[in-house]
């Protein structure tokens, strides 16, 4: 556009121009309009060139080596317990045991030379159960004494009782205190034996087979004694009876 074709236009306009200064910018407009379009070609020349350089596409490359391991993660949290498996079928009887050994019985009683009663029993074994007042080789059959004791002077009434003798649980030695004998004094003399009589921790065949040796002591003027027991072959467990009769 030519600066006169300006001149006029702007005359048309009644205003005070300044028609160089219009004519420099649009000078400068067009300018970088041009430079635009020729750095486009350019570009577009250069990009036609790269393509017509650019080779096929090449084969893809080994896979690289596997990466280390990463750490564990966390333990997750317990699931909750299963419920509870049903109760198994009930196991077959065993078989019958075999038979016990026959029990011992009492083969005879008797009172020895030393006034003792002794029993002896069916599998051979000797019992001492202590010093009776009587006549000795008073013996009997079948676990019953026959005959009866004999004092100096007739049957005398005189006291006389049944005590429990307590050994716990595996004890080999057991005493009770025996109180109320009046007549008791510093000499007496005072009988003491096992008596055959079922427990409630001993049946009879048990105190037969294996019972407990019995003794007195600490005689009491007016009063009474102490009465002791003890199992010679193994610890005792449980109550025994003891009777006793002031001689």
């Amino acid at each position: 556009m030519r600066k006169e074709d300006l001149d006029a236009l702007f005359d048309d306009l009644e205003v005070d121009i300044d028609v160089d200064g219009i004519v420099e910018v649009v000078r400068k407009e067009l300018e970088e309009d041009r430079v635009t379009e020729e750095l486009a070609m350019v570009a577009a020349e250069k990009a036609a060139e790269r393509e017509s350089l650019r080779g096929e596409p090449g084969e893809d490359g080994e896979d690289g080596k596997d990466g280390e391991d990463g750490e564990d993660g966390k333990d997750g949290k317990d699931g909750d317990h299963g419920e509870d498996g049903k109760d198994g079928h009930d196991g077959e009887d065993g078989e019958d045991g075999k038979d016990g050994d026959d029990g011992v019985g009492i083969k005879k009683a008797y009172v020895n030379s030393e006034h003792h009663l002794t029993i002896e029993l069916t599998s051979g074994k000797i019992i001492d159960t202590g010093y009776v007042r009587g006549s000795a080789t008073l013996s009997g059959k079948g676990g019953r004494v026959t005959g009866g004791y004999s004092g100096g002077g007739g049957y005398v009434n005189k006291p006389s009782g049944i005590v429990e003798l307590d050994f716990g649980i595996s004890n080999k030695v057991a005493s009770v205190v025996v109180t109320g004998v009046g007549p008791i004094v510093q000499n007496s003399v005072v009988l003491a034996s096992m008596r055959i009589e079922e427990t409630e921790d001993h049946p009879v065949d048990d105190l037969l087979i294996d019972p407990i040796r019995v003794a007195v002591s600490s005689l009491v003027i007016g009063t009474g004694f102490t009465v002791h027991g003890a199992m010679d072959n193994a610890p005792a467990n449980g109550k025994y009876k003891v009777q006793w009769a002031l001689g």
